[in-house]
């Protein structure tokens, strides 16, 4: 009788805890222990021009934060770093919808009755052009960041980035 009566209580704080609003809302306006709806924090800033369908940037900006921890830096380094991410983001964001493209390209050059090489090499061609623009963004923002941080921070930053291979490693 006691064993069915602990159940029945578990069974009932389950759906307690599962009913409330927040229970799974990550990146929804909820934010745990840092406030409620209404609250204005830095998890409440839309990085890097919003929220898109689908994209929880609120894991880049804990990313960011996490960083920054790390490192020591100032609100001056801090904004620098910021808006580094965000351009190296926004040139990422531009090659989404390359993959789309590509496997459209490809496809098209296969069901031909003889395989469509310009096809190929104007699709290689637009990947050649957007990563020449990938790789001026990420060479001027990396500038920017190494003549803002010192040495150590330097230093930290790389070790950093040596170490953590993908997202998954961060965790954060």
């Amino acid at each position: 009788m006691f064993g069915f009566f602990f159940g029945a209580m578990c069974l009932a704080g389950m759906v307690f805890v599962l009913r409330r609003p927040y229970a799974f809302a990550h990146d929804r306006g909820w934010h745990g222990w840092h406030g409620g709806p209404g609250r204005r924090g830095w998890q409440d800033e839309q990085p890097w021009g919003g929220q898109g369908p689908g994209r929880g940037f609120g894991r880049a900006r804990r990313m960011l934060r996490f960083v920054y921890e790390r490192l020591g830096t100032s609100p001056a380094q801090e904004t620098v770093l910021a808006d580094a991410a965000e351009a190296v983001a926004g040139s990422f964001e531009s090659l989404r919808g390359e993959w789309q493209q590509s496997r459209g390209d490809l496809a098209r050059a296969l069901r031909a009755d003889a395989f469509d090489v310009e096809a190929m090499r104007g699709l290689f061609g637009r990947h050649d052009e957007r990563i020449k623009v990938l790789r001026e963004v990420l060479v001027t923002q990396g500038a920017r960041v190494h003549e803002v941080l010192d040495g150590r921070q330097r230093a930290a930053l790389a070790d950093f980035l040596e170490r953590a291979p993908g997202r998954g490693r961060w965790n954060v």
